[in-house]
């Protein structure tokens, strides 16, 4: 669905889409958005306060709604020159209509791909095509390719057809490639050789890299092909790279290795086991890169000796190697990683905690608990809380080792308390959150960050949070409480307490416009319809001067 697609963002998310909605309300209240006590607001507005909410730059036509034949023009239009936010929801329109929309993209393209002043325009359209179509499509791309005369639009137009996967044109693409002068496309344009050639490809690309290990070539054209090779597919550029490793410094033989790992080229354990030689490599990140190509390979016995390696970086190789699901399977080194997870680098600790819990070794877990007894006061206690938070790590039992600790800390402390709660994803932590948000004997900091948390725990939230929406809230609260909303815009009940909202008079004015921009980002299309109704039916001159601004700016 696409409203899912459009508030979709990580659940594990502290603030959740604050955006225009608590900024825009806390400059008005002059409060903080983030730290820090906040004052006690002011819900009433000075002349010139709601003036600043309410204000259009200049006197504008009375919006009409499109005929149906009018639309695409209309969304066109917007890729000429437009907000952002009107240019992004505009695109978002046109790429809804899929392939019923490419023809019209790619007329408009060939019709300016040669006007130098069309650059801005040819790139979003680019960006849309790509979006919209599918492969097969993008020749009017190659006529941006032959006769732009502006390098920008020849690098949207090859990032467009990469994104379409036009294979078919690689042809075209390679030509390109030969007279390309500068360097922004002809990085991507290496990248797609790299990532599509054929033999006709590799062979350029091959005597291109060989010209600079050489010496004989230095404009940049070399070292880009280098990095296409490795990631070319084919056997040509496989054979010259394994002709090479002898001759290629360390860190260019490490990469080659890894990219023919990759690709399954086998009889290279040896040669990757030899670059963990700290005497001769005694570069940390190319031992780590040769542990990563050892894990590939599965040979533990060939990773597990580096453990005594003192550079950090092979350290958090090796356990990330030691995480994955096949040393999972083979059993290998939990006494390394016992180890390692009381290593005074924070990063090295996690990192090892993480590989004991994909072993199944959650009892690692239980120091760090025991710590967080004592929270925020005991030894240690605030670290462990840092770790237990990380992605990865968070274990059932830590919301009923935290929530008996809200007594004892400061209005900060529960702050750091609920946001670390957030992680485990738990349901007595969200019950407890809510319960939290509801208590009016709490500070407005506290009750603010409970609402503000309250939004990552959705969609399981969502009923929590409708039922805690009260006219008597307090506006930060309201507008705290709207923001984790958002996150369930797709059910009906949310849409209409939502817009109940913001078509209330009594509702704070700074939330009502701002709920209005957030309707045209979250209902689509739908929006103007909507918008276009409130506008006729709004009593206050000011609003429906913004309201007929905003349909001009997005519709």
């Amino acid at each position: 669905m696409l409203l899912k697609s459009v508030v979709a963002v990580t659940k594990r998310q502290f603030y959740p889409l604050l955006g225009s909605l608590s900024l825009a309300l806390l400059f008005f209240l002059g409060l903080p958005s983030c730290g820090g006590e906040p004052a006690t607001p002011s819900v009433g507005l000075s002349a010139e306060q709601i003036h600043q909410i309410w204000a259009v730059r200049k006197s504008l036509p009375l919006w009409e709604p499109p005929a149906k034949d009018e639309i695409l023009r209309r969304d066109l239009s917007k890729l000429q020159s437009a907000s952002k936010a009107s240019l992004r929801l505009a695109t978002e329109r046109l790429v809804r209509q899929g392939q019923e929309v490419v023809p019209h993209l790619e007329k408009e393209i060939a019709l300016h791909a040669v006007d130098p002043r069309a650059m801005a325009y040819l790139v979003n359209l680019a960006s849309t095509l790509a979006q919209a179509g599918s492969a097969g499509d993008g020749a009017s791309l190659i006529r941006v390719l032959e006769h732009s005369p502006v390098a920008v639009a020849r690098t949207a137009a090859l990032d467009a057809l990469s994104a379409l996967g036009s294979r078919e044109l690689l042809p075209a693409m390679l030509q390109h490639a030969k007279r390309e002068p500068e360097q922004a496309p002809l990085r991507v344009v290496y990248s797609l050789l790299g990532k599509w050639g054929d033999e006709h490809a590799a062979h350029f690309l091959t005597a291109s890299a060989a010209d600079w290990l050489d010496g004989i070539e230095t404009s940049g054209k070399g070292q880009m092909a280098w990095a296409s090779l490795l990631e070319l597919r084919h056997p040509v550029a496989q054979d010259w790279l394994y002709q090479r490793l002898p001759s290629l410094a360390p860190s260019l033989r490490m990469q080659a290795l890894t990219a023919l790992l990759d690709q399954g080229v086998p009889d290279l354990r040896d040669s990757v086991r030899g670059m963990l030689d700290a005497g001769q490599y005694p570069s940390g990140r190319l031992r780590a890169l040769a542990i990563a190509g050892l894990a590939q390979l599965q040979y533990w016995p060939g990773i597990l000796p580096a453990a005594n390696d003192p550079d950090e970086s092979v350290q958090m190789a090796i356990a990330k190697a030691l995480a994955s699901p096949e040393a999972v399977s083979a059993a290998v080194g939990l006494d390394y990683l016992d180890e390692l997870s009381r290593h005074p680098v924070p990063e090295l600790q996690s990192m090892a905690i993480k590989a004991l819990l994909a072993h199944g070794h959650s009892e690692s877990l239980d120091s760090w608990l025991n710590r967080l007894r004592k929270y925020p006061n005991g030894q240690g206690s605030v670290a462990s809380l840092l770790i237990l938070r990380e992605d990865g790590i968070s274990d059932p039992r830590f919301a009923r080792v935290l929530i008996p600790r809200w007594p004892f800390c400061e209005d900060n402390f529960r702050v750091d308390l609920l946001r670390a709660l957030v992680f485990t994803q738990d349901l007595q932590a969200l019950q407890f959150s809510a319960k939290v948000a509801a208590d009016s004997t709490e500070s407005l900091y506290v009750r603010q960050s409970a609402f503000m948390s309250l939004g990552s725990y959705a969609p399981k939230s969502i009923p929590l949070l409708l039922g805690l929406w009260s006219t008597d809230l307090d506006v930060v609260l309201k507008t705290t409480l709207v923001n984790s909303l958002l996150y369930g815009f797709d059910q009906p009940e949310v849409q209409n307490l939502l817009k109940q909202i913001a078509n209330d008079p009594q509702t704070h004015d700074s939330l009502r416009a701002q709920l209005y921009r957030d309707f045209v980002r979250l209902m689509g299309a739908d929006a103007r319809a909507y918008l276009y109704g409130i506008l006729q039916n709004e009593p206050r001159s000011q609003i429906r001067s913004w309201l007929n601004a905003l349909l001009h700016e997005f519709f």
